[in-house]
């Protein structure tokens, strides 16, 4: 196994769970002193991902920086990086900081297709570029990405980690245009893919995407079939984390099984962790120039959550004409009229509402 196999999170699973790569990683930062920059790199790169896949984002977020900070010291050090960079995205794309996120994806697919080695991460990235412009409902943008995955001058598709992605891609733009058979035989087949190669999780986990599926299908019995096996199998591996890599377009089913009283605890802590990541974060309107900011997008939540302005002010503790300031900017800036048509739009942009 090379360096960065033992570094990255492929070998988190396997039969033995993530224990004994825990022991190595708190081994290997015993013996570092400060000026061991790669075993300092290496302990945080495996604890991160730990420490992620456990559910821990603070913490993980901490160990990311950690071991991105020792890269930059030792001056890169090939693959490790992108592994490094692969959590920061997620991390990203969890808190919705979107820009932030597509400026540094930008970067990492610019450094990826300098070297023909690298060149075979590329699959894996533009998956993950696909699915952030999805959860913003920014369709044309995710086509595009999806027929880059297509093009005949990708053909190195060979990994299992490509194929998911490409499987995954389609069924996503196939669910947005409601082609939803097409969209469930996609995530069969990552699924199946899945089954049989595990760490092509660090993707997201087939089934979630089954279920999400199933559940804007209109088939609910199947839908909370597939989350209840996904989140019991993901409860036993120990990793819950593994759901916060869905984004937000899974809290609506997670909300369900916390309802239904399905694996409560831990959909308990998942949402917590999803509503924690929401707090003051601005959010760019899509195709325009338009930015709400991290209180415009608390105001446009509790409005689609159908508040008045006296209730929004008692909430957010602010006065009734601020409330009503926000609510005109809020208005211009979605290009609407009425609050109606607001609250339809921030369930177009994929705010999650209380």
């Amino acid at each position: 196994m090379c360096i960065r196999d033992s570094f990255g999170p492929a070998l988190l699973f396997n039969d033995e769970g993530m224990a004994a790569s825990e022991q190595f990683a708190y081994q290997l930062a015993d013996l570092a002193t400060e000026e061991d920059w790669v075993a300092n790199l290496g302990s945080n790169m495996i604890l991160a991902w730990i420490r992620f896949y456990q559910g821990r984002v603070d913490e993980a977020e901490q160990a990311i920086n950690l071991a991105y900070r020792y890269s930059e010291l030792i001056g890169g050090l090939g693959w490790i990086d992108f592994h490094i960079e692969w959590q920061i995205l997620v991390l990203l794309l969890l808190k919705r900081q979107y820009g932030h996120f597509e400026s540094r994806l930008q970067a990492v697919l610019a450094r990826a297709n300098e070297h023909l080695a690298s060149a075979a991460l590329v699959p894996g990235f533009l998956y993950l570029h696909l699915r952030a412009y999805w959860l913003e409902n920014r369709l044309a943008e995710a086509s595009s990405i999806l027929a880059r995955l297509l093009d005949p001058a990708m053909a190195h598709l060979f990994t299992a980690v490509d194929q998911v992605a490409t499987a995954l891609s389609k069924g996503l733009l196939a669910q947005s245009e409601k082609r939803y058979p097409e969209a469930e035989n996609e995530f069969l087949v990552a699924a199946e893919l899945h089954r049989r190669v595990r760490h092509t999780v660090r993707l997201t986990y087939p089934r979630l995407s089954l279920a999400t599926l199933y559940h804007e299908w209109g088939r609910p019995d199947q839908a909370m079939a597939e989350l209840t096996a996904s989140l019991t199998d993901i409860r036993q591996q120990g990793k819950p984390g593994i759901v916060l890599q869905e984004g937000h377009s899974i809290v609506p089913l997670l909300e369900l099984a916390w309802e239904q009283g399905i694996e409560r605890e831990m959909v308990r802590s998942l949402l917590a962790t999803f509503n924690q990541s929401e707090i003051a974060q601005s959010l760019a309107v899509p195709d325009t120039n338009e930015t709400l900011t991290s209180r415009e997008v608390e105001v446009l939540k509790l409005i689609s959550a159908g508040a008045s302005n006296k209730e929004i002010a008692e909430q957010l503790v602010i006065s009734k004409w601020t409330v009503k300031s926000h609510v005109t900017k809020i208005l211009g800036k979605l290009g609407v009229s009425s609050r109606t048509q607001a609250a339809a739009r921030a369930r177009e942009l994929g705010l999650h509402i209380p």
